[in-house]
């Protein structure tokens, strides 16, 4: 942050509490000033608007920008103090807004799609979570995942029982190559959870 605001002539002043917490900041243009027994010094800046930006950091060394009111969140959907006070996070389902509701019609009807054709989908609903619901890159692999897990539990019911239309008394669903593949789809599963949780989000 402070990299960035230093390319347009800006200085974010962040100073920690005995908690490691960033205190309040504010932004604005740098001003010097010169101590007779120490060395060079930036004052507190003035402002570049009536609302200065504040930034919190957690545990994890996180940085966040805080917020006092809804308006100060910039991204779509997103709310202050929903997942913490004076952080701005993702809004919850209600109220849902007509494009989130458009989201909603799109992503069910292409998921059946991919049930029918027999494909799970997920790279097509990671996108369509992203364009319509603005989550980011893990929340929206997170939702991909259950409703691909929906669809294939409803995917199974339909078809547990179907008959194979060319071999008689054998069912649909070949359970033999079921018990070969599921254990190492479930293995790859747990090694794809934990490159989920470690990597970044641009990874991803």
């Amino acid at each position: 942050m402070k990299n960035l605001l230093g390319l347009a002539d800006l200085v974010a002043y962040e100073d920690e509490d005995e908690h490691g917490h960033l205190k309040p900041t504010y932004i604005g243009h740098a001003k010097h000033t010169f101590d007779n027994d120490k060395k060079n010094k930036l004052k507190h800046a003035e402002p570049l608007s009536g609302n200065p930006k504040h930034f919190y950091k957690n545990e994890k060394g996180e940085v966040y920008e805080t917020c006092l009111t809804d308006a100060d969140c910039e991204e779509r959907n997103f709310v202050c103090g929903v997942e913490k006070p004076g952080v701005c996070g993702h809004k919850d389902v209600f109220p849902t807004s007509m494009l989130e509701m458009i989201g909603v019609f799109t992503f069910a009807f292409v998921m059946a799609l991919c049930t029918v054709a027999g494909i799970g989908g997920g790279g097509i609903a990671i996108s369509l979570i992203i364009a319509f619901f603005n989550f980011t890159t893990k929340p929206a692999v997170a939702i991909s995942s259950l409703s691909i897990m929906v669809c294939t539990i409803m995917r199974f019911v339909y078809n547990y029982n179907t008959m194979h239309p060319e071999k008689k008394n054998v069912v649909l669903i070949d359970y033999g190559l079921v018990t070969i593949m599921m254990p190492t789809t479930i293995a790859g599963s747990q090694v794809g959870s934990v490159i989920l949780k470690t990597f970044p989000a641009l990874f991803i």
